[in-house]
């Protein structure tokens, strides 16, 4: 089956619900103190690949570049994902300084080297910012290759993010820039550039064939996910944690090929909300981190369990009257570097937005 829509409803489904596992892993230190074993803790890191997998199979699926230049492209993707983060950062910043025990405060410094995607060892003030600068790094890499490599840009770009994430797994560099900017979950974005475009050459194959290979990979990342918990800790992220993502997104994708997808309208229409759930549910995650060192085991619970609902709330509230006004702001504004025949094309209307 030919994707109609270029949507992939299955993907965007899977991306919402990996960015609920990353809200989850940020409140690793309360899941431990409730009871829950470490290693369960662990997997939920996957929500992480799962995200960087989707993002590059999302960019080298769709190839922009047949309707505009490398760099218009990473224009608007840059000013879709950097002024948020940046308001969310600045928010967080003032937040944490006036709300929070000393521990938690941050330095102007640290406030300009957040702001410019600069590490500087820990986590950025928004700490959701350290994969984001993999993501930025990644569109990059994506623009480029496709300047030089118009035909093979995608593949170019897979590759390269993927040397990158060896040679940091290998050198293990000390410098928090090196160290970021060569992490191994850069292996991510190969996968995903490789799935893209195994995908393009099954996804007309019978249905059966394809649900059947779906079903398959699922169980293949279960598997994996269960044996990886008894794996040597020498071992990458990539082989830990990398596949079983691969595999799960792979699944998702087979079932949609073979016409098995969400239709459900309320459900699609939450995945739009995923990128307030991946940057604001830091706000909510310090908060209930703070919250459950005063109050019982039992309350924590209960925390835990009702997290989704301020988190959905929040990412809400940002995309309505955060990302969308500054969106639509943004659009209005095209870079300097834009042909006027370009700048007429350009248009106000809001679309989804592909991490």
């Amino acid at each position: 089956m030919q994707n109609p829509r270029n949507l992939w409803a299955n993907a965007q489904v899977m991306r919402l619900f990996a960015a609920f596992l990353i809200v989850y892993i940020h409140l690793e230190a309360t899941l431990e103190e409730v009871g829950l074993n470490e290693n369960f803790v662990e997997i939920f890191r996957i929500g992480t690949d799962c995200f960087l997998v989707l993002t590059a199979f999302l960019s080298v699926y769709k190839n922009p570049f047949h309707r505009e230049q490398p760099k218009d492209w990473l224009w608007k993707r840059l000013i879709r994902i950097v002024p948020l983060y940046w308001i969310l950062t600045v928010a967080a910043f003032f937040l944490k300084n006036n709300l929070l025990p000393a521990s938690h405060h941050n330095t102007l410094d640290q406030l300009i080297k957040s702001l410019l995607f600069i590490p500087y060892g820990p986590r950025p003030i928004l700490y959701p910012g350290w994969s984001l600068a993999l993501i930025i790094e990644f569109a990059v890499l994506f623009a480029l290759s496709h300047a030089v490599f118009p035909r093979k840009g995608g593949l170019v770009a897979s590759v390269a993010a993927g040397g990158l994430g060896v040679l940091g797994w290998l050198l293990a560099p000390e410098n928090p820039v090196w160290a970021i900017y060569t992490h191994p979950m850069l292996i991510d974005f190969f996968f995903g550039g490789m799935l893209a475009m195994v995908i393009k050459r099954v996804e007309r194959a019978p249905s059966f064939w394809l649900v059947l290979s779906g079903v398959v990979s699922f169980g293949c990342a279960g598997i994996g996910l269960i044996l990886s918990r008894h794996a040597s800790p020498d071992l990458p992220r990539a082989a830990t944690l990398g596949i079983p993502a691969l595999l799960i997104v792979a699944g998702c994708l087979m079932l949609e090929c073979g016409e098995i997808c969400v239709e459900s309208p309320w459900i699609l229409t939450a995945a739009r909300y995923t990128f307030g759930v991946y940057l604001g549910h830091a706000f909510w995650d310090v908060g209930a981190a703070e919250l459950a060192k005063h109050i019982s085991v039992s309350a924590t619970i209960a925390l835990l369990i009702v997290t989704p609902i301020p988190v959905s709330l929040i990412a809400v509230a940002l995309y309505h009257f955060v990302e969308l006004p500054v969106r639509r702001l943004t659009d209005r504004l095209p870079p300097w570097f834009v042909m006027p025949s370009a700048r007429a094309k350009n248009s106000a209307t809001v679309r989804p937005l592909d991490l």
